[in-house]
């Protein structure tokens, strides 16, 4: 590429450099007015920034649009219908039309959904766990708003008793992947296309309420002069898989409980 610049179009440039550096100049000035308001709470900017996917920046707009008094709502779900981040219900005549979120506090929504983005890439994090096991089933933009709500639910019970942010860990999402590990042992255990007369109970219970292998619960008798049942290959995986989905759906109602 071949030109050269001139006095017109050193001109022209030295114009939006100074544009630029005017406008750093702005930013820090801002920033600094920020932070002299945040001086008054300090301790509820340290426990946001303890949350995954809260930075900040994140942290000023949250104080600054929810406020750090949780004695105005009277419990967390009208914090929630308030901010934007619950479930709307659209009910006539016992049929269910819409299920679309309020608008709520847009500002305190989008700071939210944006710390629910953040979080999902936290690694290690039971956020991270739950937005990509809700991301499987319900979609990317339902799930980054029932992360927003879980981090407003915590944000909630952070500032009503100045306690700090307690991760719950991988330990339920551990639980629900170990737990169809004995039929994912492919060939090498032996047993794969093949179901013993011991484990015929195991994979016919498939349900919400006894998806593990409990003592406690009722499993049909089983005849102990049957020879084992060839199972193929591409059946196999469909009862792992049907046992995984319901091992996680009754976590998920355990969590909504809880």
């Amino acid at each position: 590429m071949e030109g050269r610049i001139e006095e017109h179009h050193r001109f022209l440039l030295k114009l939006q450099l100074d544009r630029l550096d005017s406008v750093e100049k702005d930013l820090e000035a801002l920033e600094q007015r920020i932070q002299e308001k945040l001086q008054p709470y300090a301790a509820q900017l340290a426990l946001l920034k303890e949350t995954p996917g809260v930075d900040w920046t994140l942290a000023a707009v949250i104080i600054a649009e929810l406020g750090v008094d949780m004695g105005v709502f009277q419990s967390v779900s009208q914090l929630a219908s308030w901010a934007g981040v619950c479930p709307g219900n659209n009910e006539s005549a016992g049929k269910r039309k819409s299920s679309r979120i309020p608008k709520g506090n847009v500002y305190l929504k989008k700071a939210l959904v944006e710390a629910a983005n953040s979080a999902a890439k936290a690694k290690g994090t039971y956020l991270r766990d739950k937005f990509y096991r809700l991301k499987a089933r319900r979609g990317y933009k339902r799930a980054a708003v029932a992360i927003a709500h879980k981090i407003l639910v915590a944000l909630y019970h952070m500032f009503s008793q100045q306690v700090s942010y307690n991760d719950p860990g991988r330990s339920l999402p551990r639980q629900a992947q170990q737990e169809p590990s004995h039929a994912q042992s492919g060939p090498s255990s032996g047993t794969f296309g093949l179901r013993r007369d011991t484990d015929t109970a195991t994979t016919s219970c498939i349900g919400k309420a006894n998806f593990h292998d409990s003592p406690n619960v009722n499993r049909p008798a089983v005849r102990t002069g049957d020879p084992p049942r060839f199972i193929p290959p591409n059946q196999l995986v469909g009862l792992v898989a049907k046992k995984k989905n319901a091992a996680l759906e009754t976590l998920d109602h355990f969590n909504q409980q809880w």
